[in-house]
């Protein structure tokens, strides 16, 4: 199924609980631990929107991946 078009607007929760795509409630958050930071990330059931989200703000998931390899590089530097 082909994700559906993303326009250039700010894609965030609707304050029903909504999805901003297709209206859906069917929404699942998911809350994960990512270098001792909560990161939650919200998927829709229907059109499988998905937005991820750290300290209650918005953030991409290159956001997400790229403080992953901050942490990792800095564990490789104290285990030299």
């Amino acid at each position: 199924m082909p994700l559906p078009h993303r326009s250039s607007k700010n894609l965030s929760m609707a304050p029903a609980g909504e999805c901003p795509v297709c209206g859906s409630s069917e929404l699942l958050e998911i809350t994960i631990s990512v270098v001792g930071e909560p990161v939650s990330t919200t998927l829709c059931g229907r059109c499988e929107w998905r937005q991820w989200s750290r300290d209650g703000k918005t953030v991409t998931l290159l956001e997400i991946v790229d403080r992953l390899r901050q942490q990792q590089s800095a564990w490789r530097r104290r285990r030299i």
